[in-house]
């Protein structure tokens, strides 16, 4: 093993027999303490050669012990639930603060999950806004004809009911407009037959996006380019999914578990926890050019 990769270059003293030939490494806790790590961690990751030059090229890592791919429609339908019940009843206001406090925001996704998701929290706020309407009407009409003989209270139960059904009607008007824009971006991913996020990004196309915001703390020009970026590993995860990998894997590295997957033109992309140089870090590595380490 090399420690001073965060891939973890594996070095055979003999080259194997043939090309793509699987093999085990068995992973230390203490590899990079020591010349001759012995701490075993109990995990085997299993690698083969790739076809022209006999480096690593192809890591076929450990089954993920949840599907990452699931778990992230599914992420994708609560946004979209959350984000429409949001934008439906509040105008985005909780959305708005969310992003002033965090940074980041649950209303940019583009999958059809997503855009089910803001259905679904579509229908939830217009069954809400016919229970409003007619409460409201009911309790406003209650407190004009009780006037008489409450005063105060019957303005406040009044006030109350008004404010419940112009509540209710608006709700109702922002849930169709909003549906009708959520129901036409469902049925074009479905029209394409889509069942993931539609953009899949090529190495400088995922460069690209995820420099904007970055800043380059790059060191050495000889080694990697390290950019800054801020979020932690929730960013990284995000920005990872973001890129609509294939082959998604969830790995196990010395900082917890991680993120394998690869772009449209085959180039790899790892999120880990930690690194020996900077906290959380989503890698693109291709197998020809320079390697890039987003630092979170």
């Amino acid at each position: 093993m090399d420690s001073g990769n965060d891939a973890k270059k594996i070095h055979l003293h003999h080259p194997l027999a043939e090309n793509s030939t699987p093999f085990n490494v068995d992973i230390y806790a203490d590899y990079d303490l020591r010349e001759n790590p012995v701490e075993k961690t109990g995990h085997v990751n299993v690698y083969k050669t790739g076809a022209y030059d006999g480096s690593l090229l192809d890591a076929l890592y450990p089954q993920e012990r949840l599907s990452s791919k699931l778990q992230r429609n599914f992420f994708d339908w609560a946004a979209g639930t959350i984000s429409a019940v949001d934008d439906n009843m509040s105008f985005g206001l909780a959305q708005n603060f969310y992003h002033y406090v965090t940074g980041h925001r649950i209303d940019n996704l583009d999958s059809p999950f997503f855009y089910g998701g803001r259905l679904t929290g579509t229908h939830l706020t217009l069954l809400g806004s016919l229970w409003e309407i007619p409460t409201g009407t009911t309790l406003a009409a209650s407190g004009l004809m009780l006037a008489p003989e409450t005063g105060g209270t019957s303005t406040i139960s009044t006030t109350g009911g008004i404010a419940l059904a112009v509540h209710g009607i608006s709700t109702a008007k922002n849930s169709f407009d909003n549906g009708i824009d959520d129901s036409r971006s469902f049925i074009k991913f479905l029209g394409k037959g889509d069942i993931s996020h539609e953009k899949k990004f090529t190495r400088e196309e995922a460069i690209e996006h995820l420099n904007n915001g970055s800043v380059d703390i790059t060191i050495s020009k000889s080694g990697a380019k390290n950019m800054k970026k801020s979020g932690g590993y929730e960013q990284t995860e995000k920005d990872f999914y973001d890129l609509h990998p294939d082959n998604v894997k969830e790995i196990t590295t010395k900082y917890g578990t991680g993120l394998y997957g690869t772009l449209r033109d085959g180039t790899t992309i790892i999120a880990r926890r930690g690194s020996k140089s900077d906290g959380p870090t989503l890698e693109i590595n291709p197998s020809k050019g320079k390697v890039y380490k987003y630092r979170y």
